[in-house]
């Protein structure tokens, strides 16, 4: 807010100092034109900086520009998480559903789009617990499990949510996403001005080659057998964690990514895995095949899933979840 502040009186002092040299060049036309085009171009530049800094309220699917989007919208709870429920509660069974962004609702404005909260109203005699955050690997969501575990709180479902991105918590250092370089100077021009991170990564910063650099690495990843297995070990772990500190039943929600409605080679080869393990998997690419992607996704600067895809999530969850439940009495 500070930076805003000078600048509005550096646009105030150059008004002034125009003002008083036109009044004492009247007769120099060049000066006057030269006076007046920075005027103009320093009052455009003001009013591009209230705008971003003050009004502009969009997610994208990096975080480069959603600064206002996240201090509006997401707001955590004493937990850390946004609306988990928790704790565990002793009074009726939990359901816990643990997942990255996808589960944490990037990009919606309430956490009661999640298909978690849905769930909630839906099967009120269990107690659903929504343990999701930005970024969260496989690895992170087995440290969440053993962090908020409850011996004497009985569990009847955890529900995982499997992203592919959550396989670069077994791709090797060398080989991860390297964020594209920033020279210092438009680092520095960030912090000062909202309006110039717009421009930058609007203009400037190759986002397009960034996101197609990602979604190579994810690929590669899973293409590799070492790496495969390597994170099929942390799977493994939360299927022992479900299985033998819960007492509970572990299932997969695998979502598409990049968010597509095509099932890859390497998609299928993961829900082979899963197969193998012996884990119940809702295979989301043929569940939402018969939709229109631009649908099923936030924005086209976002692409986490909508408040639309959520919905059809959370009936093909609860679907399952029911049926399950039932024959389990």
């Amino acid at each position: 807010m500070i930076y805003y502040f000078l600048m509005v009186c550096i646009f105030f002092v150059l008004v002034w100092m125009g003002v008083r040299y036109i009044l004492r060049h009247l007769s120099s036309q060049t000066g006057n034109n030269i006076i007046v085009l920075a005027i103009t171009v320093a009052a455009c530049f003001l009013c591009g900086e209230t705008y971003y800094r003050f009004w502009y309220v969009k997610s994208d699917a990096f975080s480069f520009l959603s600064t206002n989007f996240s201090k509006k919208y997401y707001q955590k709870d004493k937990w850390g998480f946004r609306d988990s429920n928790l704790p565990l509660l002793n009074e009726k069974p939990n359901i816990i559903i643990v997942g990255d962004s996808f589960i944490f609702g990037g990009g919606l404005k309430t956490p009661e789009e999640r298909y978690s909260n849905m769930l909630r109203a839906r099967l009120p005699e269990y107690h659903i617990i929504n343990l999701a955050k930005y970024g969260a690997t496989t690895a992170d969501e087995a440290v969440m499990l053993l962090q908020h575990h409850r011996p004497e709180a009985q569990t009847a479902y955890i529900v995982l949510n499997y992203v592919f991105n959550d396989i670069e918590d077994a791709i090797p250092h060398d080989k991860k996403l390297k964020k594209i370089a920033i020279s210092g100077l438009a680092k520095k021009a960030m912090k000062w001005s909202e309006f110039f991170k717009h421009i930058y990564f609007n203009l400037i910063y190759p986002r397009k080659r960034f996101g197609q650099q990602h979604s190579a690495i994810l690929d590669d990843a899973h293409k590799d057998k070492s790496t495969v297995q390597k994170h099929i070990a942390y799977i493994k772990l939360i299927q022992y964690l479900t299985e033998q500190l819960y007492h509970a039943r572990l299932m997969i929600v695998f979502w598409p990514w990049p968010y597509t409605t095509d099932a890859s080679p390497e998609y299928r080869c993961m829900l082979q895995e899963y197969e193998k393990l012996g884990i119940p998997t809702i295979d989301l690419v043929s569940r939402l095949s018969g939709y229109d992607k631009d649908n099923l996704i936030v924005s086209s600067l976002d692409p986490h899933p909508s408040a639309f895809a959520n919905k059809l999530v959370g009936d093909i969850v609860f679907e399952f979840l029911a049926k399950e439940l039932r024959s389990s009495r």
